[in-house]
């Protein structure tokens, strides 16, 4: 199985700036946000999570009437 990671840095740029590394940070910090791991001490964001925690994140205003 390969295993695609995405650095902070690349993560910020996937969402286009919505969120700062800072943010990541914080998050982590506090439990929030998508699930990471460390490697060799480096935060590291396994695509597969990101995918889902973006998925968990999409609303329907539709379904709310």
């Amino acid at each position: 199985m390969n295993e695609i990671y995405l650095t902070p840095e690349q993560l910020v740029k996937r969402w286009a700036g919505l969120v700062t590394e800072k943010t990541l940070a914080n998050w982590r910090h506090i439990g929030e946000g998508p699930k990471y791991t460390k490697i060799g001490g480096r935060v590291a964001y396994p695509i597969e999570l990101i995918e889902e925690y973006e998925k968990k994140r999409i609303r329907n205003p539709e379904s709310i009437r």
